[in-house]
């Protein structure tokens, strides 16, 4: 498993310190990262709804200085809302999207911070990186709304879910992961 997370780190990364264009094929963990342009493609991840009830996808936003990061994307927007440090960032630029032809084996796994460390059983979805660790992708209703964050698992000081809101960061210690080809109980 954790050569798997280096391949996927290296293919990430990789896609966003180059000036070309870098794909990264379909692996064998079925899912993949796509250049997100402000076309939503026919096989991104959903992630949850905006507070109009219209659907929002998994994204990843690279921000110099401030690492690879989760972030939710609305469709007909070419913006995706990130965060890092207690700051919001609205990133309209080295954006990619969620994607997969085995939308199905994706679920929500409901979890707690003090817990989330816990999931041995299930492929959780890593989103990214700050601060030198790995963060997973998560996500929590919060004023209306599915809002996609990051998710430290193992950092004490930053254990839990952290989400965009009003130009800073809002931790929650209840929280969904998600989770690919997970045949724990899971909720959606």
């Amino acid at each position: 498993m954790g050569g798997m997370r280096l391949i996927f780190i290296i293919c990430a990364n990789l896609a966003f310190s180059t000036s070309e264009s870098a794909t990264c094929q379909q692996g064998p963990l079925g899912y993949y990262w796509r250049d997100y342009v402000g076309e939503i493609p026919y096989d991104a991840v959903p992630g949850g709804i905006d507070k109009s009830g219209q659907p929002t996808y998994i994204g990843q936003a690279y921000i110099k200085g401030f690492e690879l990061l989760p972030a939710t994307i609305t469709a007909g927007s070419t913006t995706a809302m990130a965060s890092a440090y207690n700051i919001a960032m609205p990133v309209n630029k080295n954006i990619k999207i969620l994607c997969s032809n085995q939308l199905d084996k994706f679920s929500w796994l409901v979890t707690k911070s003090e817990e989330a460390h816990l999931i041995t059983n299930c492929h959780l979805v890593i989103g990214g990186s700050e601060v030198d660790e790995i963060v997973h992708i998560g996500r929590v209703n919060h004023h209306g709304q599915t809002v996609i964050g990051k998710v430290f698992s193992y950092r004490p000081v930053f254990k839990g879910l952290w989400i965009p809101h009003d130009g800073h960061e809002l931790n929650f210690a209840s929280y969904e992961i998600l989770t690919y080809n997970c045949n724990a109980h899971t909720g959606k």
